[in-house]
């Protein structure tokens, strides 16, 4: 009996070292893959910051362009001018629309954010205009409070989803020398609709205060599907989501696609050889740690306070300014369409200022741009 469990303690230690020994090799194996897909993918990080100009489809850029126009349609520009004109809403229920609107930014933007991370930013993009498209086309077709009110948190959460990740599949696909002109060439859209968006939503509901608001809510609707479907068909997954899943041969794809486009838009025959930095990745359990440390807390922390006043004063001014004069100051009908039309106007430097942004945007601090446009706000 003894030696029947002293043979058994014999066979028991020996498979519990081979268990041992084997996790620790499938341990270590992981450990080298896991180093092996970072190494590629800061390759084919440095292989795209190489290019002299954008390698992908210029549809994409136009139908970001697009998108970003109708995101920030939404945002700013319509929903001030239409609720003093929707028939079913008081003046408490249409500060209830802006609000709602607010907090589906913050769903969008965190909830949307955290999900292309994990999933992909190809379908959370396509799903986040196809959402902002739904809500537009809800809002514009509503005929009682409840339905504006359920399409305008969809509608929030498209906005809020979208002001953040065009910007990073725009930043992640874009050479490092042209990264800063693409974005703000997606920024320039953006803030056309602010301007001239707001100038021909003042128009519409001057010139048909039955109809108007329903038709400024319902053009971006078709921007928006028009850029839904677009980036379905021609949008590739990000290149940092494709290695993370392994899919090496699908970014090899991706990224000689772009160099031969590349060079071909450049009229250049060949490019420089790579320089390739390795990246520290941060494990996703910490990611949020980091912004506890002091020099990105204080980042944090003003950029919250910058941005806080600005969405105080913008939405206050541009989202129930509108409600507010036609309730408070009692202007005649006409000059109550005169002040729209005048305030529609008074939008028009967003747009202008964007486009001398463009010029200087690669030559100059953005901190001190960012700084200069804090004072000037």
């Amino acid at each position: 009996m003894t030696y029947i469990v002293d043979d058994g303690y014999v066979i028991i230690q020996y498979m519990y070292k081979s268990k041992k020994l084997t996790f620790i090799r499938y341990f270590y194996e992981l450990i080298d893959i896991i180093n092996h897909m970072s190494s590629k993918l800061d390759e084919y990080l440095a292989r795209i910051d190489r290019l002299p100009t954008w390698g992908l489809s210029y549809a994409l850029l136009w139908a970001l362009g697009i998108g970003y126009f109708a995101t920030l349609y939404d945002a700013v520009s319509n929903l001030g001018y239409a609720l003093p004109f929707i028939p079913f809403i008081n003046t408490i229920q249409a500060s209830i629309i802006v609000s709602v609107g607010l907090a589906g930014y913050i769903i969008g933007s965190i909830g949307f954010g955290i999900a292309s991370d994990r999933i992909g930013r190809r379908l959370v993009l396509i799903t986040t205009f196809a959402l902002l498209g739904i809500g537009s086309l809800g809002m514009g077709l509503a005929t009682n409070y409840l339905m504006l009110f359920i399409f305008r948190v969809l509608e929030g959460i498209g906005i809020g989803a979208g002001l953040n990740l065009a910007m990073v599949y725009i930043a992640e696909f874009s050479p490092s020398m042209k990264r800063g002109k693409y974005a703000n060439w997606i920024f320039i859209s953006g803030w056309t609709a602010v301007g001239i968006g707001t100038v021909v939503a003042a128009f519409i509901v001057t010139i048909s205060p039955t109809l108007g608001w329903r038709i400024i809510f319902l053009l971006p609707a078709v921007l928006a599907i028009i850029t839904t479907v677009i980036l379905a068909i021609s949008s590739p997954e990000s290149v940092r989501i494709l290695v993370k899943k392994g899919r090496i041969q699908d970014v090899e794809k991706i990224v000689n696609r772009m160099e031969e486009v590349s060079m071909k838009r450049a009229k250049i025959q060949s490019l420089p050889q790579p320089k390739i930095v390795h990246y520290q990745e941060v494990p996703s359990y910490s990611q949020l740690k980091i912004l506890g440390e002091s020099k990105y807390l204080k980042r944090l922390i003003s950029l919250t306070i910058f941005w806080f006043f600005i969405y105080f004063i913008q939405y206050t001014s541009t989202g129930l300014g509108p409600t507010f004069v036609k309730v408070v100051v009692g202007f005649t009908p006409a000059q109550y369409a005169e002040y729209i039309r005048l305030s529609g106007f008074a939008a028009i430097g967003a747009t202008i200022i964007s486009f001398i942004l463009l010029g200087i945007v690669e030559k100059t601090d953005r901190r001190l741009l960012t700084q200069i446009g804090g004072i000037d706000s």
